[in-house]
Order: C-alpha cells, then sequence, then structure tokens
C-alpha cells in the first residue's frame, strides 16, 4: 500500500457525541490504541479492515483544527535565539555532571 492510500477519515455528526477515526496512520494507531488503554471510557477501538487500517471512536470535543501560528520575522529569530539558549544550557549541565 502506498503513502497515498494510507488515509485518515473522521466522521461525526451534530447528534452524536463521539467522532469515528477510521487510520492507516501507524503514529495515530499508537496513539489511539494508548488511549482506548488508558481512558477506556472514551476511547474504544471498534474495528480493523485486515489490510493495516483500525477504526476508533473518540469524543468528538477532541476533534479540532489549529492552524500554526504567524510569527513575524523578528519573532521568529527571538525564538530560534531562545532555542539556542536553552540548547546551550542543557548542554553545560551535561557537562557539569
Amino acid at each position: 500500500m502506498n503513502l497515498l492510500e494510507r488515509e485518515t477519515v473522521i466522521t461525526f455528526n451534530e447528534q452524536e457525541q463521539f467522532a469515528e477515526v477510521f487510520t492507516y496512520n501507524p503514529r495515530m494507531k499508537r496513539e489511539l490504541a494508548a488511549l482506548a488503554i488508558s481512558r477506556p471510557d472514551e476511547t474504544k477501538k471498534i474495528k480493523t479492515n485486515g489490510v493495516g487500517g483500525e477504526t476508533y471512536t473518540v469524543p468528538k470535543k477532541w476533534v479540532k483544527i489549529r492552524a500554526n501560528r504567524i510569527l513575524t520575522h523578528e519573532q521568529r529569530q527571538e525564538l530560534q535565539e531562545r532555542a539556542r539558549a536553552l540548547r546551550g544550557n542543557q548542554i553545560l549541565a551535561k557537562q557539569a555532571r
């Protein structure tokens, strides 16, 4: 199965509280499987299609669309500088051990 055929489909309606998530994505399947164990009242595996796809139910309120922040050039530079400083501090801390 090629990457184009490995789809994820999220289906829900206005009446029910749960959404169905069908996926071939390995990372998402692992995350959903872990949620089914840690939060069995909210997440359930309902079927496997036999060729790698799995379907789970999750609370509809967990389904979100989030866009990334739009940063100015200055904001991006500031965040990069902070990350460099943090990495430098982590390296110094490891060397001090």
